[in-house]
């Protein structure tokens, strides 16, 4: 991996970095920049405050995966008297309680494989839902 000559005032996410020329930080975060306050919240917080400003652009079941996928569970299920089955976190869940300084490469990729073998398709769209939430913050003006 190569890294920046010189400290970059901004990284890209892995995925989306350029191909020839890459900047990648030394200590292989998914993401490393200048997040201003936002880096020592957590996940939760500022994840909260990223879906109430964007739900006048989405839709109705657009909002309701990125509530989903952030659940804690543990909750009864609430069709026909739920019995005694509780409800499953959603795939965000796990990295929900980190601070945004703490979601390196590593990290999410251990979330993805573990969420990934047994939930796939879950899996998969919170990564994607993980990864544009990443790349707003990542754009905000220091």
């Amino acid at each position: 991996m190569e890294t920046c000559p010189a400290p970059c005032p901004r990284f890209t996410p892995l995925e989306r970095a350029p191909k020839k020329k890459a900047c990648y930080p030394p200590d292989s975060r998914l993401l490393v920049c200048d997040l201003g306050g936002v880096a020592a919240l957590t996940e939760r917080e500022v994840w909260q405050v990223y879906i109430q400003e964007r739900k006048p652009h989405w839709g109705d079941l657009h909002y309701r995966d990125r509530i989903d996928k952030a659940k804690a569970g543990g909750l009864q299920f609430g069709r026909r008297g739920g019995g005694k089955k509780l409800t499953q976190p959603g795939s965000l869940a796990a990295l929900m309680p980190l601070a945004l300084h703490d979601l390196y490469q590593p990290t999410i990729e251990a979330w993805t494989t573990k969420d990934g073998s047994t939930r796939p398709s879950s899996a998969h769209l919170a990564w994607r839902l993980l990864a544009v939430f990443l790349t707003k913050y990542a754009e905000q003006p220091a």
